[in-house]
């Protein structure tokens, strides 16, 4: 069984382009049955690739989608879960039909600590860190700063760079084997 990858996208074009492909998107949702044979169901993302005339025994395919949202005339937003790796070929593929649509995204599997956005610039994903303890809510940060103080909250100590947070970490977790604290950082690809 796989380690499931959480990958956010925010697809930007003209609002004739977004407002087709989310219909088509859309209707996947909608049918009674999937459009493909699959175990993932109607969601799944070798749908989408046969909706838009590819073969998805050529494609990786092994995953959905989810949470599909037009959030304005010019952008739609949507999650997939797939397995152990963001697959955006499915997306450059779909896109291929799309002149305006671009894509942005931000991946997340923590089983293997593979963190990755290609939102150089940070215009839907800007978060650079993030934050994971068992208690606790996921908590995301864009700066170094911000995450220092955040990690220097949780351990009462103070912390003024990257190697004092690790050693605080460090010291921290020998401690608290139940709420352990790991900062990832997302890489851009």
């Amino acid at each position: 069984m796989p380690n499931w990858c959480f990958t956010d996208y925010m697809l930007e074009g003209n609002k004739e382009e977004i407002k087709d492909l989310y219909d088509k998107l859309k209707s996947l949702e909608e049918m009674e049955k999937p459009l493909v044979e699959n175990d993932f169901g109607k969601n799944w993302l070798g749908c989408v690739v046969a909706l838009f005339g590819g073969d998805w025994e050529k494609i990786n395919c092994r995953g959905s989608f989810g949470f599909l949202e037009l959030l304005d005339k010019n952008t739609i937003q949507i999650q997939t879960e797939t397995a152990w790796k963001d697959i955006p070929e499915v997306w450059d593929f779909v896109l291929g039909n799309y002149e305006s649509i671009a894509y942005y995204f931000r991946t997340e599997e923590p089983g293997v600590g593979y963190y990755v956005t290609n939102d150089s610039k940070g215009k839907y994903f800007p978060e650079r860190f993030i934050v994971d303890q068992f208690d606790e809510a996921t908590e995301y940060f864009e700066d170094e700063r911000d995450l220092f103080d955040y990690i220097a909250s949780i351990t009462g100590k103070p912390v003024a760079n990257t190697e004092e947070m690790n050693a605080v970490i460090e010291s921290y977790n020998s401690e608290n084997e139940d709420n352990e604290i790991y900062v990832n950082k997302i890489s851009i690809v």
